[in-house]
């Protein structure tokens, strides 16, 4: 399957099961009146609600382990993903050239993945989750914004390269302005 079939269609998939998840997940705990048990067990909410629902230690045990596992995932991805952006700006010279060396035999950007692995331990050092989750989000909603930005621009500068898939825009003027991507913008 072509990328330009395969890319969209995954990104509509997980963007709709995560959704549906989040929202079958909420559906639940207010049609049972478990918003409660969910707000006083904040360490475990989804293992509390399996808990509550289904009485089963064992069921919930597996829910809890499950939900810290993609948790893992999703900080490992957050990780790679730092590590990438530390080693492009090196590479653009927006950071040290060092930053953007790759290893020889693994051919993976290890400077940038040592550094990024570095800074990632500062804030973890103090142990003030609050601090990693508001400068997670805060600069999460940073490079959303700024991608938003670089993707309109791009789309404009590079009017000419053939595009497999679309999203409806609005133009102003000799600009477009994808209507998704600022409806994303919304929730960020």
């Amino acid at each position: 399957m072509a990328p330009s079939v395969s890319v969209p269609r995954a990104i509509f998939s997980v963007s709709s099961l995560s959704t549906a998840i989040a929202l079958a997940l909420s559906l639940l705990a207010s049609l049972t009146n478990s918003i409660f048990v969910i707000s006083t067990n904040i360490n475990d909410p989804i293992g509390a609600l399996a808990r509550h629902l289904v009485h089963n230690v064992v069921l919930s045990t597996y829910i809890a382990v499950s939900v810290a596992i993609v948790l893992l995932i999703a900080v490992n991805a957050g990780i790679v993903d730092f590590s990438r952006n530390i080693y492009v700006m090196g590479e653009d010279g927006l950071l040290p050239k060092t930053l953007s060396t790759v290893h020889g035999r693994y051919r993976t950007p290890y400077i940038a993945i040592i550094a990024s692995s570095l800074v990632a331990m500062l804030f973890v050092a103090p142990g003030n989750v609050e601090l990693i989750a508001g400068s997670y989000g805060v600069s999460s909603t940073i490079v959303y914004l700024m991608t938003m930005v670089s993707l309109i621009r791009f789309r404009n500068a590079e009017g000419e390269l053939v595009r497999y898939y679309s999203t409806p825009e609005v133009t102003l003027g000799v600009l477009g302005f994808p209507l998704y991507r600022y409806w994303g913008s919304l929730f960020t």
